[in-house]
């Protein structure tokens, strides 16, 4: 959520997130502190924004490709 907060705070919309295992309880409440901050501040959830990683470095380059290459329709979050 402060992460989230401070995003927004500086005018961030698109802000991408890279889940850890769905099944994982810290992960969600994570994703759902993500979203929540986002009803807090007016700003749509989008999933498309969202990938799925599992809290190790492979993990998250790969959902960072997902992100910048396999989602070619995604909302531009690094623009």
């Amino acid at each position: 959520m402060l992460a989230m907060r401070h995003l927004l705070s500086v005018g961030h919309r698109k802000i991408a997130f890279i889940n850890g295992s769905e099944n994982h309880p810290d992960a969600v409440e994570r994703f759902e502190g993500y979203k929540k901050a986002l009803v807090v501040a007016g700003v749509d959830f989008d999933p498309k924004l969202v990938a799925v990683g599992d809290w190790h470095e492979e993990g998250g380059l790969r959902a960072t490709l997902e992100l910048l290459v396999q989602k070619p329709n995604s909302p531009r979050f690094f623009a």
